[in-house]
């Protein structure tokens, strides 16, 4: 951050804030219809060939013990998923 940012006191209706960098957007995409038996890896090994992923979230079901059949995938760049979305199924 700039040095102005950090130096001076920043308050807002009487409250003092801290402002942060914000995070770098990425690209998102929700991914359905998979089985329960599919890892992180599988996931990754598979769309990791459209682009950089950052991060991949599996929701599990916990009274079924096994995981929900989507998955979120974070990839590196937007762009990453604009062009995945125009690929034909």
């Amino acid at each position: 951050m700039t040095a102005s940012i950090t130096s001076v006191d920043h308050v807002i209706n009487n409250k003092k804030i801290d402002p942060i960098k914000a995070k770098a957007c990425y690209g998102r995409i929700f991914v359905g219809g998979l089985s329960t038996e599919l890892s992180d890896d599988d996931i990754k090994n598979f769309f990791g060939q459209f682009g950089t992923i950052v991060d991949v979230k599996m929701p599990f079901d916990k009274t079924k013990n096994q995981r929900k059949g989507f998955c979120f995938i974070t990839f590196e760049s937007e762009q990453v998923v604009n062009d995945l979305l125009k690929t034909p199924k």
